[in-house]
């Protein structure tokens, strides 16, 4: 999975969203910033749905988990942040497991962002008659995963403390991602874990025995891709400009 997902929505939608687990979700930590984000890149702030001791939590955290022995660490500092975590190592990685074990989350998307190596349509005449001829180059086109008809998923993370410089008890937070489903498998070997939403209060009960049961990649028909146009690229470009279509939606089949 490449490193970028987006957000798209409203405090109200998101309560609505989340409200069949969580009715009488907080938000105080949700920063405004972080809704209606087209392009959002490691680093960046992502709407998390956690458990904390008052109950049911939606805040904001940074994409990119910081490790306990740099919670204090200044931002310039970690510059490589863990972003997706492989669901087949989180019993074996070391500072994966306790996250995973006790601060499990639902990051809350309106899909992500992958791109692909694509082959221009060769012209014929020129193939045959030149025999120099050198096709072009692949050409990296970007494609927006979501759900079908739109809207919002919820993904499978974890989190940890963090405390820097200036943002007190900011969390920070990883996705993670499991082999591609047949229907996903075009375009990437991996995807994020998107959980339906019968298995979001399992997901995040910490005293669940198994949840890696619960992950799995979105299956047929769940997921459309929307081809993207080069706006996507630049993580500078906040707009809504960066999910301008080249092209006609796909449903993952």
């Amino acid at each position: 999975m490449c490193a970028r997902t987006l957000l798209i929505t409203t405090r109200v939608q998101l309560h609505s969203f989340v409200s069949p687990l969580a009715p009488e979700v907080s938000s105080q930590g949700l920063k405004d910033s972080t809704l209606s984000s087209y392009n959002l890149a490691p680093t960046d702030d992502i709407a998390v749905l956690r458990m904390s001791a008052q109950g049911p939590d939606l805040t904001s955290m940074r994409w990119g988990l910081v490790n306990p022995g740099q919670r204090t660490a200044p931002k310039n500092t970690m510059r490589r942040p863990l972003i997706n975590a492989r669901q087949d190592k989180l019993e074996t990685w070391r500072d994966w497991t306790l996250p995973f074990q006790r601060r499990r989350c639902l990051v809350i998307s309106s899909g992500w962002i992958e791109w692909t190596l694509e082959s221009p349509i060769r012209d014929q005449a020129q193939t045959s008659l030149l025999p120099t001829y050198r096709p072009p180059e692949p050409e990296r086109q970007a494609w927006w995963f979501r759900p079908k008809g739109g809207g919002l998923m919820a993904m499978a993370g974890f989190w940890n403390p963090w405390d820097p410089p200036g943002d007190p008890g900011r969390g920070s937070a990883a996705l993670i991602t499991v082999a591609a489903s047949h229907s996903l498998s075009r375009w990437h070997d991996r995807s994020p874990v998107v959980l339906s939403q019968h298995d979001w209060g399992a997901y995040l009960n910490p005293d669940t025995l198994d949840p890696q049961a619960l992950m799995r990649s979105p299956g047929p028909g769940e997921i459309e891709v929307q081809p993207l146009g080069a706006a996507i690229g630049p993580v500078r470009n906040k707009s809504p400009k960066a999910l301008l279509p080249q092209g006609e939606t796909i449903l993952a089949m």
